[in-house]
């Protein structure tokens, strides 16, 4: 795991020794860290993790001077899968966060008691709530893992910021465990660490994704579906040598993390099917027993009997088209993907579901693009099936409507492709 550490500059010796020594702690585990900190701090965090691991800002205000920008150039030399925030509720944090979270990677607080009582009381009270409520949303929106340092620090997080604990259920609060006489136990420490680490990383598999685990995903998902619906895979163009030949250099944990998003999107056992078809067994993985936050993990179905959205329209379209069933039947799971993604409640599944009957199933391309054009949803269906053809693999030829722009897609694959995870 590549740990991106966010340390601002700090006056208070106590806080400054207790990221010394959880530093030092996490040496212990298989994690590489990284520092990103002040210039003043530099020396002192290169004892630590090493002085071609510490990176700085070049301004002490980072989130006016050119911060994003260096944020950027240092996430992406460090490989960074976390980002570890070594403060709370203060511009440095939660522009750090804002940053973090539009790269798409995960976020962990470390507050070290600065939301107690006796450190607010220092701060203006109009400063104070407008922190407060920010941080709040900003957590809710992110689903950011807080890790306190005492049981009572733990408790007041969770009574400020009960909803979005409660209401989400995205945010994890672990506690920092110390020895009896008040040092810090470096090998239960690192243990702990680690394991909130673990944790995140598994909750927010598709985040972590690389293009090349997307593109291993898309194949093994289009066949995994022709072959548990017993088509004839042959008859069918997926670049099977090449996501052999990826499959054959992917780690374990990519794997993992393939697995995990497979299974929020309820297709696991098809690509469990496609990797035994192409490399063999692929190994016990129970995702149920993986320790994670809170999924919200829709198992939609895309219906075919009838559409969810009642619509005069599709009763005078059946009426006129009553002789084209195959067409219809389309038309009606066209209806219902578009109700599914409106609602923002579609999920591969889905997808799989459409992808089986655009390609094997026999229809009219001319008539059908008529009725879509009569149900308002050519456009939407244009954006739906190109989408197909991009994550699945459908060929062209079978795509009955006129391709979308590639601008287009852009929205509808941040919505479609996420860990529905904080």
């Amino acid at each position: 795991m590549n740990i991106l550490h966010c340390i601002p500059r700090s006056d208070s010796g106590s806080i400054r020794q207790t990221l010394l020594d959880d530093l030092f702690s996490f040496n212990t585990q298989d994690l590489s860290n990284y520092v990103l900190t002040d210039k003043s701090q530099q020396s002192e965090f290169a004892a630590c993790v090493g002085t071609d691991k510490v990176y700085c800002f070049s301004s002490s205000r980072p989130w006016i001077k050119g911060g994003k920008k260096q944020f950027r150039h240092v996430v992406a030399a460090t490989s960074a899968e976390i980002i570890h925030i070594h403060s709370f509720a203060d511009l440095y944090s939660l522009q750090i966060m804002r940053w973090a979270f539009a790269m798409r990677i995960p976020v962990v607080f470390s507050p070290y008691n600065s939301m107690m009582p006796w450190h607010l009381s220092n701060i203006p009270l109009p400063l104070r709530l407008k922190r407060t409520i920010v941080s709040r949303m900003l957590l809710k929106h992110t689903g950011a893992t807080v890790l306190t340092s005492s049981n009572l620090e733990t408790e007041r997080m969770k009574q400020m910021f009960r909803h979005a604990l409660g209401s989400s259920g995205r945010l994890s609060v672990a506690t920092r465990i110390k020895s009896i006489n008040g040092e810090a136990d470096t090998l239960r420490l690192a243990s702990t660490m680690f394991s909130v680490y673990r944790k995140i990383i598994d909750s927010n598999p598709f985040w972590l994704m690389s293009e090349k685990d997307v593109y291993i995903e898309n194949g093994l998902a289009a066949l995994g579906a022709i072959l548990s619906s017993g088509k004839d895979a042959d008859t069918v163009f997926l670049p099977l040598q090449k996501i052999k030949s990826e499959l054959a250099t992917l780690s374990a944990e990519h794997w993992r993390r393939i697995q995990l998003h497979s299974s929020d999107q309820d297709i696991l056992p098809e690509v469990r099917m496609a990797y035994e078809s192409l490399m063999g067994t692929p190994g016990e993985f129970d995702p149920q027993t993986v320790d994670r936050h809170s999924v919200v993990a829709f198992r939609s179905e895309l219906k075919r009997d009838k559409p969810s959205i009642k619509t005069s329209r599709m009763h005078q379209v059946s009426e006129d088209y009553s002789e084209y069933k195959s067409e219809l039947l389309l038309c009606v799971m066209l209806l219902n993907m578009k109700h599914l993604t409106d609602t923002r409640r579609v999920t591969r599944r889905n997808l799989s579901d459409l992808y089986l009957y655009a390609r094997f199933e026999d229809y009219n391309e001319y008539v059908l693009e008529e009725m879509l054009s009569d149900l308002g949803i050519l456009e939407f269906s244009s954006r739906i099936l190109t989408l197909l053809v991009h994550s699945m693999f459908l060929e062209k030829g079978h795509v009955p409507v006129k391709l979308s722009r590639e601008k287009d897609l852009c929205k509808m694959q941040k919505q479609l492709f996420k860990s529905n995870i904080m």
